[in-house]
C-alpha cells in the first residue's frame, strides 16, 4: 500500500505546485488590468473582455488601489509640524 500512498502525496504536491501557480498568475492578471485601466489606456470593457475579469471586479481592484495609495500618501508625507507637511489652524 506504500506506492499508493506515495501515489497520493506526489498529487497532492503536484496539486499544490498548480494552485500556488494559478495563484500567481491570477494576481499579476489582476495587477496588470489594474494598472492599465489607472492608465486610461484602455475602458472598463476592454480590459473586462481581455482580461475574462468582470467589471465590478475590475472596479473594486481600481478602488483598492485609489484606497492603498492615499493611505501610504499619508504616512510618507511626515509628521506635521517643523520638517513636516504645513497645517491650517
Amino acid at each position: 500500500m506504500s506506492a499508493e500512498l506515495d501515489q497520493l502525496r506526489a498529487l497532492a504536491t503536484v496539486i499544490g505546485t498548480a494552485e500556488a501557480t494559478l495563484d500567481a498568475a491570477y494576481a499579476a492578471l489582476r495587477g496588470s488590468a489594474s494598472a492599465l485601466l489607472a492608465s486610461g489606456a484602455s475602458s472598463l470593457a476592454e480590459v473586462s473582455e481581455a482580461s475574462g475579469l468582470c467589471e465590478g471586479e475590475l472596479l473594486d481592484l481600481l478602488t483598492l488601489a485609489a484606497d492603498n495609495s492615499a493611505f501610504e500618501h499619508l504616512f510618507h508625507e511626515g509628521p506635521p509640524g517643523p520638517g513636516g507637511p504645513a497645517t491650517e489652524h
